[in-house]
């Protein structure tokens, strides 16, 4: 099965992003009005992850990659 059928409830802690983010991506207009909308409304959509090889009990943050 390709998804769990319900969804996971995990520590942030389990959850590894799949890069590390710099300085200048912090520092940037769109991060700012993501975080600005996360901590005004919160997460809407549930977030996907998959699990982390090797690591039970870890798993990898999936990001979109969006042009512009």
């Amino acid at each position: 099965m390709a998804f769990r059928p319900q969804g996971l409830t995990l520590r942030l802690a389990d959850i590894v992003a799949t890069k590390q983010m710099t300085a200048n991506i912090r520092t940037s207009p769109k991060y700012k009005q993501i975080a600005a909308s996360v901590a005004e409304v919160g997460i809407i959509e549930p977030l996907m992850v998959y699990p982390l090889s090797g690591q039970t009990g870890k798993y990898v943050l999936l990001g979109m990659v969006t042009s512009g």
